[in-house]
């Protein structure tokens, strides 16, 4: 298991991609840049999320996807606990303005560590 950044990938390279209910080996035959305007990254319990059927890591900005899904396990289990409590929103997720307070606590941390994982 290899994760790279989408602009590392390049013809010829194999990603998994959701074919008949399974994840195959797929050859990357074409390449499209899209540029969108805003960032999105979810954050998702298992570390992955499906974009257009092609497997993805959930880190945008990280070198090592293992070691950033280890680092988010206090983050996983919070969020587990809290809604086993029936606590709705325990990260505060409906903010509109700046950055959510476990980004914070992640951007301390990593700085704090001086974590080279992580891409600022």
């Amino acid at each position: 298991e290899n994760y790279l950044f989408a602009k590392q990938i390049k013809i010829g390279d194999y990603l998994f991609v959701l074919f008949d209910g399974k994840l195959k080996y797929s050859p990357v035959i074409n390449i499209t840049i899209e540029m969108k305007k805003g960032y999105y990254a979810p954050l998702t319990m298992k570390g992955t999320l499906l974009i257009n059927n092609v497997l993805a890591s959930c880190f945008a900005n990280v070198n090592n996807h293992h070691l950033a899904q280890y680092y988010m396990a206090p983050f996983r289990y919070y969020y587990k606990f809290a809604r086993f409590m029936s606590l709705y929103d325990p990260f505060n997720i409906n903010k509109t303005d700046g950055l959510y307070r476990t980004v914070n606590i992640m951007l301390y941390f990593a700085r704090y560590f001086k974590s080279d994982a992580l891409c600022l």
